[in-house]
């Protein structure tokens, strides 16, 4: 996989970190996204057996062009004793490494959050654009809207 995105290409490549549960999602995206963009999910073979995860992502912000993040409420964290849904630590660290090497206008946020809550992003990332879905009710089809 990362041989063919080594060599010179046509469309702007894109790497989609998310959680595993956040998966479809990464894939709705990758549909809409896929007619302009050549776009590669996290769990599409990109991680090569013997290899640290970390190496794997060092390699990863030298060869894509953008980096895309969803962030869902996986998890529950309490800060300053308020308890709020939160994304994976492991997917906003990718965030961070690729908005450092790549810029923050070439790494993005997408922040999926319940229809009653917020999912709890770090302060820093407060003032740049992200996207922002809110899940329906129902939590039917997430990125219908």
């Amino acid at each position: 996989m990362l041989e063919t995105l080594n060599t010179a290409h046509i469309r702007p490549t894109v790497f989609v970190g998310s959680s595993s549960e956040a998966l479809p999602v990464a894939r709705q995206l990758k549909e809409v996204l896929e007619p302009d963009l050549e776009v590669v999910l996290w769990d599409e073979g990109l991680f090569e057996l013997g290899e640290d995860t970390l190496s794997s992502l060092l390699k990863f912000v030298s060869i894509f062009d953008f980096g895309l993040f969803v962030l869902t409420p996986d998890d529950l964290v309490k800060s300053r004793k308020l308890r709020s849904p939160a994304p994976r630590d492991n997917v906003v660290f990718e965030m961070g490494l690729f908005m450092g090497a790549l810029g923050r206008r070439r790494a993005f946020p997408v922040v999926i959050s319940p229809a009653k809550s917020r999912v709890k992003v770090p302060s820093d990332l407060l003032g740049n654009t992200d996207v922002r879905v809110t899940l329906p009710e129902d939590d039917g089809e997430t990125l219908k809207a």
